[in-house]
């Protein structure tokens, strides 16, 4: 190009401003070009292959690193993992240079941040959202999704979208300042990252001294110190992120603090779910996020019923979430007295920085210390959240019947509520005191002291979902270097870390399978439908109770490997390249018992917001299977969504439209599993399925 309008000015420019005015099209005024630039050069132009551009690219990032210092190249090997992954993190000098000009903020700037006036309303999936920026109403990857949409009556999806972004925020000014104070003074409350950078140990050998010149002794010295040193340098590469998210969520707030009311646009994915189109600071985010917003509408706490609910919620804040909601109460009237002296003295109080979610119990703190001042009737701004339990396997446990999966996962009206994670932290535990007499390993772990539910809560999370044995052995090798980064004294024989970790991860897989029951069964045959559908060379699409057409297609693609080297370090990154419109198989199968649980909650949410509006009722904070909405509407809400659940339930086999939609292609899908005797009215009556 730069040949070309030297050579003649003139015409280039006439013809780009040609090409301007007869095709809105950038794709086409691009090609257009190409190819009358081929033409008056007079020989052809050249076009850049995928594996070229991404090794100019990676060779850019090479020179980025080398003269700027602004980044670096981290890795990451996750056990069981063969390569590793790598990413660019920032410096400390970056670091640092973001912190000094922060007020400024242009370094911070995300592309779509909340609105100070009220969102267009969604009516097709075009049309909402934002003012100036057109997004569709579903973010999906395949490029047809947008025009199926006008086929389907999805009257209901979209005012629960409407619903939500219409909600007023404003910033909360106290927690802003306390939080503020916090990091500039570098206290390490709640979730605010720890921004100094952990040294890695010395090596125990020399480093002048090459690996095949160590005796036995130093090469076992070496692999420990390794092992030591990754741990840390993840955990460096890690907090560096959160470093990032946290500084550009409380620029974030300090801009919107001079608004007196701003609003979050959203969209749904392509399962249903909701999400603010914005990051950083959303209602949906992190919990200092979280903690900076309440809603702009004040409502007044009118009775002794809707006071409680605040104290649950405080309660819950404070982790004392795991038993009967007169004990929660009971904890807030005893604590009372350190409840408005943390209200009162923000951080020269520490009593209420203890806490896993401290900033959120400090929001409650200084709600609670209003109340007290001025009794009912008093205007309260802070969401109140309604979580459910498990809430992956509630659903797999309503749609199934299942009396075990519904009790465990309180779908029956019990006197305290149950807790999946314990249940199976109890039988992993059982297993090791059987086994502790004959096996050193158990023994191990049966005296160590971490066999809590707060290990086993994310693989049991994240089964309803799609989790794997691998999965789980990932995250419980997280949760052990977690203990042992704060401090916890886990002393592995050498070299036998990930040995004890597998151990412990087949104890907590098989209890799993014992509590977990109908979640198994069921995804084992959503999975084979998947499967089948895929092996025909069909995505995977089936319509929710709510009116959405789900299509899950994961497209194919060619794994090409290729050399490159960045900072002095030989990388063979793998690239992608798209396979026409053949299905991935192995995604489709995986993603499916996921993917349609995901499209369920979102039925729920959809149908809970929908009966919310025939009451009048506005302003919620909803995040998948957390509800949230004033104290004077909690006891609403809480009402609605039991009814919203039920109804998806006993007006929908979702099992069998399922198998009905795959039928369409398919001439056999074996039939689903078969239900069990749980009477789901009793979802009505319980107390803890949302609590």
């Amino acid at each position: 190009f730069n040949i070309w309008r030297t050579t003649d000015r003139k015409y280039f420019k006439g013809l780009v401003d040609k090409l301007g005015k007869t095709s809105a099209s950038r794709h086409y005024r691009r090609y257009g070009l190409i190819r009358r630039a081929s033409t008056k050069i007079g020989e052809e132009v050249p076009v850049w292959t995928a594996i070229e551009r991404a090794q100019v690219g990676q060779c850019v990032i090479d020179l980025i690193i080398k003269s700027t210092g602004l980044v670096k190249l981290g890795s990451i090997k996750s056990l069981g993992k063969k390569y590793s992954s790598y990413s660019l993190v920032p410096t400390e000098a970056t670091l640092d240079f973001i912190q000094e000009t922060i007020e400024k903020g242009e370094m911070l700037a995300p592309n779509f941040l909340p609105m100070v006036t009220t969102p267009k309303r969604w009516t097709n999936s075009t049309n909402g959202g934002y003012l100036t920026h057109r997004l569709p109403f579903l973010k999906t990857s395949f490029k047809n999704r947008g025009s199926e949409m006008s086929y389907f009556k999805m009257d209901m999806e979209y005012e629960a979208t409407n619903l939500l972004q219409e909600t007023a925020w404003k910033v909360n000014e106290p927690v802003f300042d306390v939080m503020n104070m916090a990091w500039d003074q570098e206290l390490l409350i709640g979730d605010i990252p720890d921004r100094r950078e952990l040294s890695i140990p010395p090596s125990p050998v020399p480093k002048n001294l090459k690996k095949s010149e160590f005796s036995e002794a130093q090469k076992e010295l070496f692999k420990d110190w390794k092992g030591k040193a990754t741990l840390v340098y993840h955990e460096n590469i890690r907090r560096k992120s959160r470093i990032l998210q946290f500084m550009r969520t409380l620029q974030l707030a300090q801009r919107f603090s001079k608004y007196e009311h701003f609003y979050f646009p959203y969209q749904a994915d392509f399962r249903g779910r909701k999400y603010t189109i914005s990051a950083f600071l959303t209602p949906q985010g992190t919990e200092p996020a979280k903690a900076l917003l309440t809603f702009a509408k004040g409502l007044p706490i009118k009775d002794q019923e809707q006071a409680d609910w605040l104290a649950i919620h405080g309660a819950n804040c404070a982790g004392v979430d795991k038993v009967n909601f007169s004990e929660r109460i009971k904890w807030i009237s005893d604590n009372e007295e350190h409840i408005l002296q943390s209200a009162e003295l923000g951080l020269d109080y520490e009593w209420w920085t203890q806490f896993d979610d401290a900033w959120l119990f400090f929001a409650f703190c200084l709600e609670w210390a209003t109340l007290k001042r001025n009794g009912l009737g008093v205007l309260s701004y802070l969401p109140i959240a309604l979580d459910g339990s498990n809430n992956g396997l509630q659903h797999y446990s309503a749609m199934l019947r299942c009396e075990i999966g519904g009790k465990a996962t309180n779908l029956t009206n019990e006197e305290n509520p149950q807790d999946t994670y314990q249940e199976v932290a109890d039988v992993v535990m059982r297993e090791l005191e059987r086994l502790s007499d004959s096996d050193e390993i158990a023994l191990f772990w049966k005296d160590s002291g971490v066999i809590t539910r707060k290990m086993t809560k994310r693989p049991v999370m994240v089964v309803p979902y799609g989790g794997t044995r691998f999965s789980c052995l990932n995250y419980v090798e997280e949760y052990v270097d977690d203990q042992l980064r704060s401090g916890v004294e886990l002393y592995f024989p050498e070299h036998k870390k990930n040995e004890y970790i597998n151990f412990l991860t087949n104890l907590v897989w098989a209890a799993i399978s014992e509590v977990v029951i109908s979640a198994r069964e069921c995804m084992n045959w959503i999975r084979d439908v998947a499967k089948r559908l895929s092996k025909a060379g069909y995505p995977v699409i089936w319509n929710t109770p709510t009116g959405l057409c789900v299509f899950q297609h994961y497209k194919a693609f060619k794994f090409r490997q290729i050399d490159t080297t960045i900072d002095g370090k030989l990388l063979r990154p793998v690239l992608l390249e798209e396979e026409a419109l053949k299905i991935d198989s192995q995604r489709s199968v995986n993603g499916s018992a996921p993917n349609f649980v995901h499209s369920l909650d979102a039925s729920c949410l959809t149908l809970t917001l929908h009966k919310c509006s025939k009451y009048k009722t506005d302003s919620f904070q909803m995040i998948h299977d957390s509800y949230g909405t004033h104290c004077a509407n909690t006891p609403k809400l809480a009402k609605l969504l039991r009814e919203a659940f039920v109804e998806i339930y006993t007006e929908n086999d979702v099992l069998a439209q399922f198998r009905s939609s795959a039928l369409e292609v398919l001439d056999e899908v074996p039939e689903p599993p078969k239900r069990g005797t749980l009477d789901l009215n009793q979802v009505l009556d319980s107390k803890y399925f949302f609590c």
